[in-house]
């Protein structure tokens, strides 16, 4: 069975598209490929359809309503749209594929085909949905401490300050479940939308997977290989600070390539842009 990928991009061109397209396509990716955007610049659209990726202009909110942003994140609204275009194919043409997979575009970069380390994993019994750790406790990471404690309060908080970041960026799943799963993401960020709370999509997914969803969730340690979070673990302005708080080993950097400790090529690095010397290797790959 072959996956489906699809992510959702905000008035995006060539230049943010291209090393997330060109790398995916290196990878050896079979499965079928699809961009939501909320509006484009000139050129891409032909652009991807050479590289055999759809891309659908999409300009409705949930009420029905034109998409504003702002003060709609895209972080947030994106995971209505891809419960909305995996529930327009219907679960019978969906159940065709195998895995989901839903990652951010402008900061991603894939270094080996993402379905292999899935259908690879799954041989160990994974689970519905794959929340990938950053490596750190929530409370050790003050991005994603400020918005869990905002969103939801201070007593879930308390619940969930121990446990490890969650990533929302780098996400996939069984192709039904995880269906449900946007939609339940949404409308989590949506409660928060409506009443003006700060949150991130994120910290919705970090309470789902470890409460409700926690024998469906498989929460993926960093160092297995799946995505590097760059942004906590190689980024050069705060890892001198995170490092005596990581709870994984820490990435590798040799000749361009990122690599868990154990030598293993990661999939996914995420938040590349961040760290100067894979900036510069990944522009020259891809140029």
């Amino acid at each position: 069975m072959k996956d489906l990928m699809v992510c959702v991009i905000y008035n995006y061109g060539w230049d943010e598209v291209k090393n997330w397209a060109l790398s995916l396509v290196a990878s050896g990716f079979k499965g079928r490929t699809v961009l939501l955007a909320y509006s484009v610049k000139p050129g891409l659209v032909e652009k991807l359809k050479e590289l055999g990726i759809e891309c659908y202009l999409v300009d409705f909110h949930s009420r029905g309503e034109k998409v504003s942003i702002p003060p709609l994140k895209v972080i947030d609204i994106r995971h209505f749209h891809i419960w909305y275009f995996l529930d327009e194919l219907g679960n019978e043409e969906l159940s065709k594929y195998d895995y989901v997979i839903s990652t951010d575009v402008r900061d991603v970069i894939f270094q080996s085909n993402p379905s292999e380390w899935l259908h690879n994993r799954t041989t160990l019994g994974i689970g519905n949905i794959i929340a990938p750790s950053e490596g750190i406790q929530l409370q050790h990471e003050p991005w994603n401490a400020k918005f869990m404690y905002d969103g939801f309060g201070p007593i879930v908080y308390e619940k969930f300050k121990t446990v490890p970041v969650i990533n929302c960026g780098t996400i996939a799943g069984r192709s039904v479940y995880f269906k449900d799963f946007e939609l339940i993401l949404f409308s989590l960020a949506e409660r928060n939308l409506r009443f003006n709370m700060d949150c991130i999509d994120q910290t919705s997914l970090t309470v789902l997977a470890y409460t409700v969803a926690k024998h469906d969730a498989v929460i993926v340690d960093h160092d297995e290989g799946w995505a590097c979070q760059c942004g906590v673990m190689l980024d050069p302005q705060k890892v001198d600070a995170f490092r005596p708080h990581f709870i994984s080993p820490e990435p590798v950097v040799k000749d361009g390539l990122v690599y868990t400790s154990k030598g293993k090529l990661f999939s996914i690095v995420h938040q590349y842009d961040r760290v100067p010397e894979l900036s510069k290797a990944v522009r020259e790959r891809y140029t």
